[in-house]
């Protein structure tokens, strides 16, 4: 596994690598060699007590960016779910056919003009 580590150069000299997936692991060492390969002993101690996994978390502006995500798929079971469905679906064709109708007769009217 490939991790992303900062080295950072010490005041006296040393140097302290640290591994950006975690500000507590940290590693000194007299070298920059010798402190990446102390975090190395570090995060393989660490492996070792447990277990590396991958998780899927959103972020914070997946969640807030769309309101109704809090409420997707609360009326899969809902009984009422196909009458609701129908009674969209008709309420579209009604207002389509009147635009229609509207549509056909301003264009008659202009034909008469």
């Amino acid at each position: 596994m490939i991790y992303k580590v900062l080295v950072l150069s010490q005041a006296d000299g040393s140097y302290l690598a640290q591994a950006l997936f975690s500000a507590d692991l940290k590693a000194k060492g007299a070298t920059k060699t010798e402190a990446l390969q102390n975090l190395r002993l570090e995060i393989l101690t660490l492996q070792l007590q447990g277990q590396i996994v991958e998780i899927d978390v959103p972020s914070a502006e997946e969640i807030a960016g769309d309101p109704w995500m809090s409420i997707v798929g609360i009326a899969k079971a809902d009984p009422q779910r196909e009458f609701y469905l129908k009674a969209i679906a008709n309420y579209r064709k009604e207002v389509f056919e009147a635009e229609q109708k509207e549509w056909k007769e301003e264009d008659s009217q202009k034909m008469v003009a």
